[in-house]
């Protein structure tokens, strides 16, 4: 009975391993860079598990043994493929936390406020950014209040990010010097532009715009938290 017991939690433990991971990763706001930790994971867990699956089957020919671990080892191996990518599951541990534990419809009231005062030329911003920063227009700290800027252990950038509706986030300097041109093709029609708060991080992040906002923009991946709230992953 303990043998079996050995089996089925190897046989469990590994795939839930390669969901759970990354899931925690991203909840506790955790580098992707930890992602690499996957790799182990990718490449020994069926392997581990396949040998578990033959050295506790004692009860059985070899042959059967050896056939019953290979298995093993090629179906949890394919089972990762059930799963989303790591950095998706990343993201939707950034997503659960932000939902879970942020406060979401308090911080959607005051980005909104925040969105008033920008399209009124009211709010201060900065364009001096580092370049990975999807709020071009970075809001200067005095305007931010602490409950806000302390949501996070690592504070983000926060800054307004504008949005085209071709799906491109642009500094409103551009849409002035291009007159609202396409940003591909030369074709001189005019753009839509929406705005939303952005919550920074290298490659990651969280949009926050009003509850009809819906974003164009279209990173490696993009979840919906709640209307006009978005986590996402990567740049575009």
């Amino acid at each position: 009975m303990t043998r079996k017991k050995w089996i089925v939690a190897a046989v469990v433990t590994v795939p839930l391993a390669y969901f759970i991971l990354p899931f925690f990763l991203g909840f506790c706001n955790l580098s992707q860079g930890y992602l690499l930790l996957l790799a182990p994971v990718l490449f020994l867990g069926p392997i581990c598990a396949g040998v578990i699956a033959t050295v506790f089957t004692k009860d059985i020919p070899l042959a059967v043994r050896i056939v019953i671990g290979i298995m093993t080892t090629i179906g949890i191996f394919a089972s990762f493929f059930l799963f989303p990518p790591g950095a998706e599951t990343w993201t939707l541990g950034l997503a659960t936390n932000f939902r879970l534990t942020k406060h979401p419809a308090q911080i959607q009231q005051w980005a909104t406020g925040v969105l008033d005062q920008y399209e009124n030329g009211k709010l201060t911003t900065t364009t001096n950014i580092e370049y990975w920063v999807t709020g071009r227009d970075k809001i200067v700290k005095d305007e931010i209040p602490l409950r806000i800027r302390n949501l996070w252990r690592h504070e983000p950038s926060i800054g307004i990010a504008t949005i085209t509706d071709n799906g491109w986030v642009i500094q409103s300097t551009q849409t002035n010097a291009e007159s609202l041109a396409q940003l591909t093709g030369g074709i001189q029609t005019p753009l839509k532009l929406s705005h939303c708060v952005a919550f920074s991080w290298y490659d990651t992040g969280i949009l926050v715009g009003r509850t009809n906002f819906q974003s164009k923009w279209n990173p490696w991946y993009l979840h919906e938290i709640m209307p006009g709230i978005y986590a996402f992953s990567g740049m575009k």
